[in-house]
């Protein structure tokens, strides 16, 4: 029996009873490519895509929705998982398998997973070696972000490379895990690299039968069980539950050159711990973590050792916090602008101690190699400082692959033709929208943001906000108004949590901001015509102004100065012009008042001085002041201060003497 928490909206959408739990197998087939299809409603336990003795296959640009496990893979070797999009899953995103070797799974987008079982990974792997996970977005998941399970000796992974991933919100529902975890009970050295991944945002959560315990035995990097021969470096970790990287009865593992921020009291750097039921063998030895940055808000002691065996802890950078040994350097300002969401590298210190800053641009992407699909996803502003335009951060886009709704939904011609037919968008995109120069223009979620009411009725489901346009928004004359990226810059803590990852601030806002009576306040246009060197570089570019705060003007301490209702009623024929339209004012002088050496300044307070029936008007409210010259002021011929009013009073007194003198 199904208690829906609103029975109305159930019966006015239906429901959907999945029968399959696969919708396609590849069984012994190679060299095929499934590109640009949705695969939806299978059973909570079931995987929608399964790939068994099948190599050398391209699986790219699809969705998966509303499934079980999106795909697994068994014996399934040289395959391309690439640029897929899987979200609202039962289970887990991509499983792989017992001999499949060799795989490359790259650029995908994986948010919402266990939502019936919790125990799963956006990518699991056992039993295999040489994978690729490289360059994934994966967000919102009850346990683990990416899993190598090492049981027993048929599922040893080795040689596996995990880069560059960008890992949010896991363990939301579990403990005893982390946003990367590796098992390592076979004992054997794994050759394993762990590098240039973002991971921020480990919860683990558990009960001890009196209540809940919150940030529960969660870890950002969690070497379990005798994982050895791993090298952890460049990674960047924020807010886990009890480490940045924990060791559990492993050898030869390094950490090096990462960076952490500590939180709270429980949470450490590293953990170092026995594993007591493995007998000599959970012993650790010979592990090192040396040149990370760590920068501590509680003071406590960065590390935690329960029997660690050999090791070396050392040349560590830190602040707010002790070192453990004298070769550990405690410095301030390790980072450019923590506050701002800026943790790039800003230390003087560090390149003492052979530290250097992580790669952040590649953090969340990676280059497409299957040929002709959609990009995932153009990629936030970058961290580097100046006007040069921005490429990518430690919070860029979640790099969403192929919407065919929103393909759909961004054409006139296929909307009136397919309506909805998600399959039908995806088909004319590939046989014909890709060559045409067709490319996806409408942003399903900043629709729902723009419409209370969709809000209300779909909220973060961008399928159903696209479907929405579709067949009722376009005819009712509704149109994209939120701007996420404008969001962002309108609120710090926003933008030093998402930096400039628009589906994150659309959801934020539809699923809190609102509720929170958050608007948009940044005004791009006048945060461009405030400074000259960013109107040369990026002239009428909204997104690049966004990006260019988000990510370094904020931390530079810019503000927008300029006023675009002064600007009106400092120039008469732009006023004459214009009216009051703020936008086209700027326009204005970012194409040719700036070069024009135009007058931006309106002394509004003088105005409402000279004008005393204004003032009592407005309430002394000076852009309601500008707004009345532009409007009546200027026709009406009305003072701009006291003391031109008083020059006119006094041309007015001498004009009346002279003609009573008969001289006027």
């Amino acid at each position: 029996m199904v208690k829906p928490q609103d029975p109305g909206t159930l019966l006015a959408q239906g429901a959907v009873v999945a029968r399959l739990g696969t919708l396609l197998a590849l069984n012994g087939a190679s060299g095929v490519t499934l590109q640009g299809l949705t695969f939806a409603d299978t059973t909570w336990d079931g995987s929608a895509l399964t790939l068994t003795n099948a190599p050398a296959n391209s699986i790219a640009g699809n969705r998966f929705v509303d499934a079980g496990t999106a795909m697994t893979l068994t014996g399934s070797s040289g395959n391309v998982i690439e640029a897929n999009r899987m979200e609202h899953l039962g289970a887990g995103g991509i499983k792989v398998a017992y001999g499949s070797n060799g795989n490359r799974i790259s650029a995908n987008s994986i948010d919402g997973i266990g939502e019936v079982l919790k125990d799963v990974a956006g990518i699991q792997l056992y039993g295999t070696s040489g994978t690729l996970i490289s360059g994934n977005d994966i967000r919102n998941s009850p346990r683990y972000g990416i899993s190598i399970k090492n049981w027993d000796g048929a599922t040893v992974n080795t040689d596996t490379v995990v880069e560059y991933n960008r890992i949010y919100n896991t363990m939301t529902e579990t403990a005893d895990g982390g946003a990367i975890e590796m098992l390592g009970r076979s004992n054997v050295d794994t050759r394993t690299t762990i590098r240039g991944n973002d991971i921020r945002n480990v919860g683990g959560l558990a009960t001890d039968g009196s209540g809940w315990l919150d940030r529960q035995k969660s870890f950002g990097i969690y070497l379990d069980d005798m994982a050895n021969g791993v090298a952890v470096r460049d990674n960047f970790i924020q807010n886990t539950g009890w480490a940045s990287v924990f060791i559990h009865g492993g050898d030869s593992n390094s950490v090096t050159n990462n960076f952490a921020t500590l939180s709270n009291p429980r949470e450490r750097f590293i953990r170092l711990e026995w594993v007591p039921s493995a007998g000599t063998i959970g012993l650790l030895a010979n592990n090192s973590v040396t040149g990370n940055v760590i920068s501590s808000a509680t003071g406590v002691d960065y590390w935690e050792f329960w029997t660690p065996g050999s090791y070396t802890v050392t040349n560590n950078l830190l602040q707010g916090v002790r070192g453990l040994t004298g070769g550990d350097t405690v410095s301030s300002g390790l980072f450019a602008n923590p506050a701002a969401g800026d943790f790039r590298l800003g230390s003087g210190a560090a390149a003492g101690l052979g530290i250097h800053d992580l790669d952040w641009a590649r953090m969340g992407s990676a280059p497409l190699t299957v040929p002709g699909i959609p990009s995932p996803g153009a990629g936030g502003g970058g961290s580097g400082s100046g006007t040069t335009p921005a490429t990518g951060t430690s919070t860029a886009s979640s790099g969403q692959a192929f919407s065919p709704l929103a393909y759909i939904a961004s054409y006139g011609d296929l909307s009136a033709a397919f309506g909805t037919d998600a399959a039908a968008g995806a088909a004319h995109y590939a046989a014909m929208g890709r060559a045409e120069g067709r490319t996806v223009t409408f942003d399903p979620l900043a629709y729902v943001a723009s419409y209370g009411d969709l809000a209300n009725a779909f909220g973060t489901n961008g399928d159903a906000g696209a479907a929405h346009y579709i067949t009722m928004g376009r005819a009712e004359g509704r149109a994209v108004s939120f701007d996420p990226l404008a969001y962002l810059a309108s609120y710090g803590d926003l933008a030093a949590a998402f930096g400039t990852d628009r589906t994150s601030a659309e959801i934020h806002y539809i699923t809190n901001g609102r509720a929170e009576g958050r608007t948009v306040s940044f005004d791009p246009l006048a945060y461009l015509a405030s400074y000259g060197d960013l109107a040369a570089a990026f002239g009428t570019d909204r997104t690049s102004a966004e990006i260019h705060y988000i990510t370094n003007g904020r931390a530079e301490g810019r503000t927008v100065t300029f006023n675009p209702t002064a600007y009106l009623a400092a120039n008469s024929d732009l006023a004459a012009a214009f009216g009051t339209d703020t936008t086209r004012a700027e326009l204005h002088y970012l194409t040719n008042g700036r070069t024009e050496g135009r007058t931006t300044g309106f002394n509004a307070s003088a105005y409402l001085a000279a004008n005393a029936d204004v003032a009592a008007a407005t309430g002394g409210d000076l852009t309601a002041a500008m707004r009345h010259y532009i409007v009546f002021g200027r026709q009406e011929g009305r003072a701009l201060s006291p003391a031109s009013a008083h020059r006119a009073a006094e041309l007015a007194s001498g004009s009346g003497m002279l003609a009573a003198a008969g001289m006027g």
